[in-house]
């Protein structure tokens, strides 16, 4: 994966351009990986930023209530869960039941 990020840059930026210093090729290569990371849509990422799709990743997932069913279970106090609505029609709760 780096390997391929380090071909992309060379590729795309550094071979194509001349740096007067080493203080500007870092400033422009730092810009163009801020490009490449932020604003610049990945294939591999379902044309996706990274910040995007890592954004994505972090965040949990949600789910619509209307697939879910909340079922009675039998711990005791009183306690439900949500279940799948598949799984809620043929719940059965041993929780708290002698083993």
């Amino acid at each position: 994966m780096v390997d391929r990020f380090i071909r992309t840059l060379k590729e795309q930026y550094v071979h194509r351009y001349r740096f007067e210093t080493i203080q500007h090729a870092m400033r422009d290569i730092g810009d163009w990986i801020a490009f490449y990371n932020n604003r610049r849509p990945h294939q591999a990422l379902a044309m996706r930023t990274p910040v995007k799709a890592f954004r994505l990743a972090a965040e949990p997932e949600q789910i619509p209530l209307g697939q879910y069913t909340a079922v009675q279970c039998c711990t005791g106090n009183g306690g439900s869960r949500l279940l799948p609505q598949i799984k809620a029609r043929n719940h059965h709760c041993t929780e708290g039941m002698p083993g």
